[in-house]
């Protein structure tokens, strides 16, 4: 089983940290398509945290889905922004990725939505 993000990224200098918004928004969108594609509801996704220099740095973590809607071939997941300690004005938001499939003529190029 993934550790939970908290455990994983932990604290410093005793403040405890947080996700990233990216990292937030990629744990959302992961979580409406894997529903998306299985027609069942998820309550956690697995996300690999971004790379660098940090002891946590590109380690997969477990993050909690906020809420998940599906119906007609459409998917919405959200997770809630979690800033830790830092006093970031994005702590607490619901950050939301919206997921739908599209079928595509043979001979056509995957459109930017």
């Amino acid at each position: 089983m993934t550790p939970d993000y908290r455990s994983v990224i932990g604290t410093v200098r005793g403040l405890r940290r947080g996700l990233s918004s990216g990292s937030c928004a990629a744990a959302a969108a992961k979580g409406a398509v894997q529903a998306l594609l299985s027609g069942k509801p998820i309550e956690r996704v697995t996300i690999r945290l971004p790379p660098g220099k940090k002891p946590y740095s590109g380690k997969r973590v477990s993050v909690p889905l906020e809420s998940l809607r599906m119906e007609s071939g459409v998917a919405r997941a959200s997770v809630r922004k979690d800033a830790g300690d830092d006093d970031d004005v994005t702590n607490g938001l619901e950050i939301q990725a919206v997921v739908r499939i599209v079928e595509l003529e043979a001979d056509a190029r995957c459109p930017v939505l």
